[in-house]
């Protein structure tokens, strides 16, 4: 496995026409999501936060050696701004594309400008850009160094094989943390949330599930607190604490499977306020 990845030309920001090369690959989940999945979620995020009113064209081009009937176009009815095509010839016909990307590469939350900034023009693409499947895997994979990061951070990764899942989703849970982590969170509470959001991004269960389902526990601990005895004040404090570390999984899991919204970040909030409160009253 390599860290870095692929990409066509470098130059504006702007994308009209991205071209993603899938193979067997496209099913392999990483962190809940199919790899191709993720590519378009990751194309759609950048559209709409750098180019709203410009579309982009993707078309999906599959290993030959991949039969028809395990072949995919993903719905993207819910992704406004792409129009996703099959149509390989077509599309590589008119023009070249203004990236390309494959099934095998991992990209991390938002890291498509990184991956843009990194890559080079492959020499003499322009002037005989190649349509052969191979050709085009070979000639992204060489569009961008072989790694990248920016100081500890991971940009993106490039799988070879199965056995590089369960790593890469290790890795790429450990960057969805938040900056404002406390010291507590960052060496505590975050390796355990990491942990059990591993095994909950297997299940369809989305974070505001988890964010209420979990909020009986505030209210257990608040129970055990009113009893005023050294025994239920010790269980208070571990059901506190084991609250503060399943409230981590919902945002690891809004982010891995780019589910963040404003309903959730406001059920999150009020959750976590209307337990504080509880905490601060039965104590006192």
């Amino acid at each position: 496995m390599t860290k870095g990845v692929l990409l066509h030309p470098a130059g504006a920001m702007q994308l009209r026409r991205v071209l993603i090369l899938a193979d067997s690959s496209a099913r392999w989940k990483i962190a809940g999501l199919r790899q191709l999945d993720r590519l378009l979620l990751s194309l759609h995020e950048f559209a709409g936060a750098t180019q709203p009113n410009v579309p982009v064209k993707v078309c999906v081009f599959w290993d030959p050696a991949i039969a028809s009937c395990e072949r995919w176009v993903p719905d993207t009815s819910k992704l406004d701004g792409l129009e996703v095509i099959e149509s390989a010839d077509e599309f590589l016909a008119r023009e070249a594309p203004d990236l390309a990307l494959n099934t095998r590469l991992l990209l991390y939350r938002e890291s498509l400008p990184s991956l843009i900034a990194a890559s080079e023009q492959p020499a003499g693409a322009a002037d005989a850009p190649a349509t052969e499947w191979q050709d085009l895997l070979r000639e992204s994979q060489g569009a961008v160094p072989a790694s990248q990061g920016n100081g500890e951070v991971i940009c993106w990764e490039h799988l070879e094989t199965r056995a590089d899942i369960a790593g890469c989703e290790r890795r790429l849970l450990k960057n969805s943390g938040k900056s404002q982590d406390g010291l507590a969170a960052r060496f505590v509470n975050r390796p355990l949330s990491r942990f059990i959001s591993r095994w909950l991004l297997r299940t369809s269960l989305t974070p505001s599930t988890w964010s209420m389902g979990i909020f009986i526990l505030p209210l257990c601990a608040s129970v055990a607190f009113v009893q005023g005895t050294y025994a239920g004040f010790v269980a208070g404090c571990a059901i506190f604490q084991l609250y503060s570390i399943l409230d981590g999984c919902d945002g690891e899991i809004a982010r891995a499977k780019f589910l963040q919204s404003e309903f959730g970040r406001r059920l999150d909030s009020l959750c976590d306020l209307i337990g504080n409160a509880l905490l601060a009253l039965t104590l006192g």
